[in-house]
């Protein structure tokens, strides 16, 4: 059994994605791997950005070479941002592999959802009471990991944040998410205090 979770957190301000598909290569994603992607479409427990934040970080799963050339090349392009993280995430996305697309676990939705909605309240940030979150997932999820976004309000905007993973040296967050070790996973959005939004992710796998 193994405990993991993400150590930083960062703050970004993410708006609504719009693609332009006659600037880059969007036609190229098959529709069964978009469908593929949105494994959380039928939740009722999560909300339609929530949802939204599955389908984002799918695609990256799924098919990394083509989101880097299409999502993420049109966010590159358009906030003009370059940096050592920027292109550390292109490069990773250049070179990685399939990977499953995330379930939705209503299990470590409920740890996230409490996480977030807890810190929002207060303002706070970090990984406060990870030992008891873990507790609750641990029997059916003995990889576990927490990622946590602030400022982003939008489903791409969070996922982009935490794939970009600025100020994280070892990019814990970026590498949980793309980790196929992990399966399943929980987002909640709620507002919060200081930065106006949280999203927290938990990740669970049972095997390696």
């Amino acid at each position: 059994m193994r405990f993991i979770f993400s150590i930083c957190c960062i703050l970004f301000l993410g708006s609504a994605f719009t693609p332009q598909a006659n600037n880059y290569p969007f036609r190229e994603w098959k529709q069964e791997e978009l469908e593929q992607a949105n494994t959380a479409k039928n939740v009722s427990y999560m909300t339609s950005e929530e949802k939204q934040v599955f389908f984002y970080l799918n695609l990256a799963r799924i098919n990394p070479k083509l989101f880097a050339e299409t999502y993420y090349q049109q966010y590159l392009d358009s906030s003009g941002i370059k940096n050592s993280y920027t292109t550390s995430l292109l490069a990773t996305l250049k070179k990685s592999k399939f990977s499953h697309a995330l379930l939705p676990d209503s299990l470590l939705w409920s740890a996230a959802a409490g996480h977030a909605a807890a810190t929002g309240k207060q303002g706070t940030t970090g990984h406060a009471g990870h030992e008891k979150r873990y507790k609750l997932v641990k029997k059916r999820f003995p990889y576990w990991a927490e990622c946590c976004s602030y400022g982003a309000a939008k489903s791409f905007g969070i996922a982009i944040q935490l794939l970009i993973d600025e100020g994280v040296p070892d990019h814990s967050h970026r590498e949980s998410l793309l980790d196929p070790k992990y399966t399943h996973a929980g987002a909640s959005i709620q507002t919060h205090n200081k930065y106006a939004w949280t999203c927290v992710i938990n990740l669970g796998g049972a095997t390696e």
